[in-house]
Order: C-alpha cells, then structure tokens, then sequence
C-alpha cells in the first residue's frame, strides 16, 4: 500500500482494540507488524523525510486505550422503554458488530454509524434518524454515513423498511433482533 498508509495504520491499532486487547504495547506489536507487511516503508509520512515507526503505532495505540471506549458506543438513554431493545440486547448487538469490525469486514466508521443508530431504537422502535442527523452526530459526512449504513444493511446487521424515498418520508432502520435472541 502506498497511498492511506495513516488511514491503514489507524484501522489496523483500531481493529486489534476492537478484537479486546487493551495493552499498547500489545496492540503497537501487532499492528506494526501487519503494518510493515503490508505498506510502502521507502517513503516517509505524508511523503516527507520522517519514516514510519512503531512509534507512530504506539501513539496510536496509547491513544485508544487511553479513551476506553469505543469512539459513539452504545450508552443507554435515560428514557428507554420496556422492550425487546433493553440496555443488555443493545450492548450485546454493539459488541457483535465490533467483533465483525475486529474481523475486517466492517469499518470502524460503520461501527460508530451503527451505534449512532442504535441510540435512537428503545423498547421495540425503529431508527429513523436522518443522513444528516447522523453525519453530523458524527462529524462525517453524508456519502461516509450512506456507505457504513450500506455495508450494515449488506452484512445484515440492520433491516430497513418503508425505504420509499421522497418528501417527508422516512425510512425505519431496524437492528435484526435474530443476532441477539
């Protein structure tokens, strides 16, 4: 890889904390390895004269431990209803889709599309939140929130329904409750 090598860098700290390992120095290890495996090492970062190092991964992996937590996880809302959707089955359905994010299969950024989301279901309801709504919750932009909400729909994490576009008409987006039963 030449091109993305921060990008790729990041995900890669990213996925490692995803996958449940909380020392950076572990994580750093790891994810320098696949790192070296896997990007151009002859040009320097953002094409300059200063090489990669596993230092650039132990800050990031510093980092992430330091937040502990994932980046818009799940917290439950003060007014939830009673439901199918308690604070449990959202919990559980929160770490299966990391799990699959750890795995490579989805984007942390899908990831914190899907708990955007699931922050608006409680009790048996839907998530009818706009593109805009989410994008700017999560300070990306609308096209990066269509994606990850596509790459839910496509991985069957999410169901959608009433997805007839127009006016004043809202597509419900629905976690499958058969991954949490």
């Amino acid at each position: 890889m030449i091109d993305g090598r921060e990008r790729l860098l990041r995900d890669l700290v990213w996925r490692i904390y995803l996958y449940g390992e909380r020392r950076p120095t572990v994580i750093a290890e790891k994810a320098w390895a696949e790192f070296e495996r896997r990007a151009d090492q002859i040009r320097g970062k953002r094409d300059g004269p200063d090489p990669w190092t596993y230092d650039d991964a132990l800050t990031k992996a510093e980092e992430v431990v330091r937040r502990q937590k994932l980046p818009d996880h799940y917290q439950p809302l003060p007014h939830e209803a009673d439901g199918f959707w308690t604070p449990e089955r959202k919990t559980a359905f929160d770490t299966l889709v990391a799990a699959t994010a750890a795995l490579g299969q989805l984007s942390p950024t899908a990831v914190r599309v899907s708990g955007s989301m699931l922050r608006y279901v409680t009790g048996d309801s839907s998530c009818f939140a706009a593109v805009n709504t989410l994008a700017s919750h999560l300070k990306v932009n609308r096209v990066t929130v269509k994606r990850a909400r596509a790459d839910l729909l496509r991985l069957g994490f999410w169901i959608c329904r009433d997805r007839v576009g127009g006016r004043h008409k809202q597509a419900h987006y629905e976690p499958n409750r058969n991954l949490v039963e």
